[in-house]
């Protein structure tokens, strides 16, 4: 087993950087001292010089690589403070990662990697809801979450919302279709400089004391305000240039936009990309939800007409025009054949170019009078074939998959070995069209003539996209001949921003001083020399000497693993993996993959062993295979089947595998005699006693008793006759071999459960045939034993389709991951089309609800909604199953799977710790949990204070034959 923290000295950290990585460590003694010095200051784990993790943590959204040579784990500001004391005492670089999904390289680092922990995550909302304060660490998605139910949302809203967090939207300024970003909406900060002063914004006294501790340095930030706003011609361009969206550098407008030096501080944090300082906290104004809306996707003959158009759009204003989004041919070619777009999209000829609008109001009159006003404006211009607008949530949403599936169809059908790289420019609206035209012939000049140009049109804000590598000095000059004909093109023909959205970072730190010229370059230099004179804050981003840093330190994207081979290293798979805060992420095993694959081509196996020793545990054993990030990936990659071919490979099939799938019936008696001997073993020496025991012996290979281990299942509840029932019941393995925990006053097992609901609802089931040896074969697949996993599920779906008559009869299941393994394999075979798979909440819903009255509890219940059900989109159903029973569900934030992963929960307990981690506090009001998986419910209940059960249990509870007199 891999370990992880204090236990690497800093001598090793150093040897890392410059033997196993084959480079020269930056400042390598320095961060050798450093590691030294505040190892004792922080917690057990908290420094991590595992080979691997540095690898899997080079690599964020952009298309560089920086290997750190240390990464840290800070949970509050008293470890922060400690740190840049360290930092300052031996001049190391510390660069910040939140959610890593910057696409500029603005997170990476080749000294001290600075990883925030859970403690920086949280959030309040205040006023009701007309302001939100978060932590750096709240997720854009979840802070928007919060504040749906006051109609109200964050203004940013960057396409990586959902996995982007606060603390990184601050800090790139990122915004949106709406072209509102942080900055605009600035209520307080927290910040802290690089001497661990902190300031709040929000608190009278800690503004008293920082302007009396800090009186020079709002002298000279008010001195170079002073400087800019003497230069009427300088400060009348940086007025003009924020006109535009604009994250090229430092944001100059602070220091006219405010007389306050206190409040330009504020505001100079935001989007400095953490090179000024460490943004600890934000409060900003939301903005309200339209209570109606409607989208169109308008049809264009071409890039100019479609120019036209958003230039007329634009001056309806915002209030008419909420958004207009540009698609140009190649866009629209690259999605046409993806699911949930509009049939119309795959006719379209070349030339052919798209605008999606939304317009949102308060009342359906007014929407209706916007509406017509767009229409009236664009119908000289549009195409017959465009689509109208809606009001219908699905017909819009199919008019945003377009949108939505742009990057990710570009990202997808790359050729293998290249990377998705995608700029960020903007012009002034008025000349949109203009640019546009300019845009396409630079392109198809330089080689690029398949690159999609899309984006924010009614900000001038455009992104163009293609697929780039950089194995050749031949790729890289290229790239190099490209980026200087974009800057020239951007700043000299159209006086544009070269980053509208995306940041500086590394990308563009070569070419600011060109963009903003030598007097406002000037003033950004010393803004940097007054708040970081050392040079502590992530070093080498947004300001840089280096005029090629641009084309250095690119990542590799070798052909490694044709599972993985699509994956742009976006990050947005992270937020669900369930070992995100153990080992690593799926992005950050698929480096790892990637990285092992060019040792092993380059034939460096030493190095390559070093770092398989780690990969095992890390990449491999703690990977929940639960497949969620497959739901979160641009392009649907799930990381679980690399990790299962490597459990294949490490261990393929053979006699074992065949011998347990062909006496599976056997199988589960022992294990049913398993608990027996186990719950007596724990009456006699006590359970906690036993459960304590077993983790002393579990780091040498024994599983672990949790206190919350079930019962033995018994017999199980009576079926009815064969040829005359409604559904076919198929129990789970798992739901045949565990009944309830001890300690649950509920004494039956499941299928006694499902029994008493259907003698309510009046109706009659039977058992598959020769239940006891069929299996859907997930325990198999798991583990990698794909032939036995097959043979299980073609054995069981051939019962179920029989038995239900081929399909006319539906089949319970009564655990979802075994419902969607089974839903899963009869989509490969057109025979089965007609069979109807439920898993239990569906099931309900649509046979047992219609037949029972229903009566809510008063107590609030927990739901946990499994990975399976997110995957199957059953999660949907089970909330609205929850709430017809309970008048209070909570469905904790962030534990997306519970990571018990079947008998990983024995085998591997911290990974299920490390994935609730945060779900006792979230559950404390709850007077019972519900799930649809009995192992997860073990897990759950163990990490909890909870008895969890199945949600067929509440319904039972709470339901009745009778309608209620």
């Amino acid at each position: 087993m891999a370990m992880h923290g204090n236990q690497a000295t800093a001598e090793q950290t150093v040897a890392t950087g410059r033997n196993l990585f084959n480079q020269s460590a930056t400042n390598a003694a320095a961060i050798a001292a450093f590691a030294r010095d505040i190892s004792p200051q922080l917690p057990a784990g908290a420094l991590n010089t595992n080979p691997l993790d540095l690898i899997a943590k080079s690599h964020d959204a952009s298309f560089y690589q920086l290997i750190p040579q240390l990464i840290l784990r800070i949970d509050n500001l008293e470890q922060l403070q400690q740190v840049l004391t360290a930092a300052q005492r031996y001049q190391v670089g510390l660069t910040f990662r939140a959610a890593g999904t910057s696409l500029s390289g603005q997170t990476l680092t080749d000294q001290v990697l600075v990883q925030l922990g859970n403690g920086f995550c949280y959030s309040q909302i205040e006023q009701d809801g007309l302001l939100i304060r978060c932590g750096p660490m709240v997720r854009g998605g979840d802070a928007n979450s919060l504040l749906k139910p006051y109609g109200r949302m964050i203004a940013p809203v960057p396409a990586s919302l959902a996995s982007a967090t606060i603390g990184g939207i601050c800090a790139n300024n990122a915004s949106g279709m709406n072209a509102l970003d942080t900055y605009q909406v600035l209520h307080a900060i927290k910040l802290v400089l690089a001497d661990g002063t902190v300031l709040d914004s929000a608190d009278p006294i800690s503004v008293a004391e920082f302007r009396q501790h800090k009186a020079e340095l709002l002298a000279d930030l008010s001195a170079v305000a002073a400087t800019l706003r003497s230069d009427t011609e300088l400060s009348s361009r940086i007025r003009r240039k924020y006109q535009l969206k604009n994250t090229t550098g430092y944001g100059l407008r602070a220091l006219l936009d405010f007389d306050d030096p206190l409040q330009m501080l504020c505001h100079l944090l935001i989007g400095s990309e953490g090179t000024l300082g460490f943004i600890a906290e934000v409060t900003q104004r939301t903005i309200a939800l339209d209570p109606c809306s409607a989208s169109a996707f308008l049809l264009f003959q071409d890039l100019q007409q479609a120019g036209l158009a958003v230039q007329a759009l634009s001056e309806l204003g915002r209030q008419v025009v909420g958004a207009c989004e540009l698609l140009d041919d190649n866009a629209l070619t690259a999605v046409r054949h993806q699911v949930g777009v509009p049939p119309i999209v795959a006719g379209l000829e070349a030339g052919v170019t798209a605008l999606l609008v939304q317009t949102g109001a308060e009342t359906p009159d007014s929407l209706a009078r916007q509406i017509a006003l767009i229409e009236q404006t664009i119908a000289p211009m549009k195409d017959p074939r465009s689509l109208a607008f809606s009001t219908d949530a699905l017909v819009c949403q199919q008019y945003w998959n377009v949108r939505k599936g742009v990057f990710p169809a570009v990202g997808a059908t790359r050729a293998a070995g290249t990377t998705a790289l995608i700029e960020d420019v903007c012009y002034p609206v008025a000349r949109l069209t203009e640019a546009l035209a300019a845009l396409r012939t630079l392109l198809n000049q330089h080689g690029y003539a398949d690159a999609v140009i899309y984006g924010h049109a009614l900000d001038g804000n455009m992104h163009f996209i293609f697929a780039q590598g950089f194995t050749t000095e031949a790729d890289k000059h290229r790239y190099q001949q490209l980026i200087d004909a974009v800057v020239c093109h951007v700043v000299d023909g159209f006086d544009g921003s070269l980053k509208a959205e995306h940041g500086t970072g590394r990308n563009m730190a070569p070419f600011v001083r060109r963009e903003w010229g030598d007097k406002a370059y000037a003033a950004m230099r010393r803004i940097k020399q007054l708040l970081d004179p050392n040079g502590i804050f992530n070093p080498g981003v947004l300001l840089n000497d280096d005029p090629l840093v641009h084309l250095k330190q690119l990542k590799p994207l070798p052909i490694s693993n044709p599972l993985i081979d699509a994956c742009i290293e976006c990050g947005f798979c992270e937020r669900v993996c369930p070992s995100r805060n153990l080992t690593m992420t799926p992005r950050q095993r698929i480096v790892a993959n990637r990285h092992l694959a060019t040792l092993d081509a380059e034939g460096k196996a030493k190095l390559s062993a070093d770092l398989l020793q780690h990969h095992d545990y890390q990449a491999v054993q703690t990977c929940a295979a639960c497949g969620l990030c497959a739901t979160q990936c641009p392009v649907g990659i799930n990381t679980g089947d690399l990790t299962r071919q490597s459990r294949s490979l490490a261990q393929p099939e053979g006699k074992v595998s065949q011998a347990l799938a062909a006496h599976f019936a056997t199988v589960t008696t022992i294990a049913g005699m398993g608990l027996t001997l186990g719950h007596a073993t724990a009456r006699i020496v006590g359970a906690g006693r036993l459960q304590r025991l077993t983790q002393r012996l579990h780091p040498y290979g024994s599983p672990v008793w949790l206190s919350t281990m079930p019962t033995s299942a018994g017999a199980l509840a009576f079926a009815d006759e064969q040829n005359d029932v409604d559904f076919i019941y198929l129990p789970s393995c798992v739901s045949r071999v565990m009944g309830p925990q001890t300690d649950n006053p509920d004494p039956r097992n499941l299928t006694e459960v499902v029994r008493a609901l259907a003698d309510k609802a009046g109706l009659r089931f039977s058992y598959p045939a020769a239940l006891t040896s069929q299996c859907c074969g997930l325990p198999f697949q798991s583990k990698g034993q794909f032939h036995a996993s097959a043979a299980k599920s073609a054995e069981v779906l051939e019962v179920l389709w029989q038995q239900s008559q081929q399909g006319q009869r539906p089949v319970l299941v009564d655990t979802s991951p075994c419902a969607h393994k089974l839903l899963e394999d009869a989509a490969k075979d057109p025979r089965y089309a007609q069979l109807q798979l439920l898993e239990p909440a569906s099931f309900a819903l649509q046979y047992l609800l219609p037949r029972l009255q229903v009566t809510p509890t008063a107590h609030s219940i927990a739901l946990h909604q499994t990975c399976s059900s997110r995957r199957m989109q059953a999660d949907g159903a089970q909330l609205q199953l929850a709430m017809l029973l309970s008048r209070n569900v909570v469905v904790p934030q962030d534990i997306h799977c519970c990571g018990f992963a079947g008998d990983k929960g024995f085998q591997l307990p911290e990974l299920n710790a490390a994935a609730l981690a945060p779900l006792q506090s979230q559950v404390s009001s709850c007077q019972g949990g519900y799930s649809t998986s009995r192992t997860c419910e073990i897990g759950l209940s163990a990490h909890s204070g909870l008895i969890y059960q199945s949600l067929l249990q509440l319904l039972d509870q709470q339901s009745s034959a009778e309608p209620l007199r």
